[in-house]
């Protein structure tokens, strides 16, 4: 089965040509704001990697990362934010961990599918390897907690 990703952002431009770079290995789902990616996650649960701009409307990808960050169930998802703020202020968000690395728009489409490609074969292998293990803090009648 394919690793799932989800991209949010309001430019279509962006989505077709991120479309285009990752349709091949893996499967993608799009969202054009914080809230439809929140209605995503809360049907699905279950994206390999985000992917966000942070400027959107409705919620934007600052509150978007902070909502991922503090949930117990969707910090577990690692993040790369495309964005054309200034590297600086896009710096502010490392200190989320979930942020995996920050791009800033324009930016390198292979560079960028480098980074996933990695991102996710190292996750994939960690998964493998540990897909049998319990936690000590695995409860099983409620595994969201």
């Amino acid at each position: 089965m394919k690793q799932k990703l989800l991209i949010i952002d309001d430019d279509e431009a962006i989505f077709t040509l991120l479309k285009q770079i990752f349709i091949k290995n893996y499967s993608v789902y799009t969202a054009y704001d914080g809230v439809e990616a929140l209605c995503y996650l809360a049907d699905h649960l279950d994206p390999d990697l985000i992917i966000t701009d942070l400027n959107m409307d409705n919620i934007n990808g600052y509150e978007l990362i902070k909502h991922l960050a503090s949930s117990k169930v969707l910090n577990k998802i690692p993040v790369i934010v495309l964005s054309n703020m200034l590297r600086i202020e896009m710096e502010e968000l490392k200190r989320y961990p979930i942020v995996a690395e920050v791009f800033v728009k324009p930016f390198d489409p292979l560079v960028l599918s480098k980074f996933v490609n990695n991102l996710l074969s190292q996750k994939k292998s960690a998964v493998s390897f540990n897909s049998f293990a319990l936690s000590s803090s695995s409860n099983i009648l409620n595994p969201l907690n």
